[in-house]
């Protein structure tokens, strides 16, 4: 597979967050894990900026900046995606509880995790 370094340093990857992911957002809802590793792997990593606006809009009430922050976490910081993916989960974030319940049976916890895609499932059909 090609590197995508080229494009990062022509700032194609910047303009794609910034131009085209609201748009992405709302085609691709229903899958924002996938989207933040796509786009965090473009950049090759995530900003401090991108951070910090997440926390901020998950602290002012937006369910998808919690599964967002889950998923910038969930290679890095296992304890922090849990965080963020739990509370979006309670919040009746069907995206948080998907990556919760991986999460939760990558790291063993498998009765958990089944619970949680259940609940996952679940929304789906309401």
């Amino acid at each position: 597979m090609r590197s995508l370094a080229p494009l990062t340093r022509t700032g194609w990857a910047d303009t794609l967050v910034q131009g085209l992911l609201p748009a992405t957002l709302a085609a691709y809802a229903c899958d924002m894990v996938g989207l933040v590793r796509i786009i965090t792997d473009l950049l090759g990593r995530a900003t401090d900026d991108t951070e910090a606006r997440l926390i901020a809009a998950a602290r002012s009430g937006d369910i998808t900046a919690l599964t967002w922050l889950g998923a910038l976490y969930a290679d890095s910081d296992p304890d922090q995606a849990e965080w963020w993916y739990r509370r979006g989960a309670e919040a009746g974030s069907r995206e948080s509880m998907e990556g919760l319940s991986i999460l939760m049976s990558a790291r063993g916890h498998t009765e958990e995790a089944a619970e949680w895609w259940r609940r996952a499932r679940s929304a789906i059909d309401d």
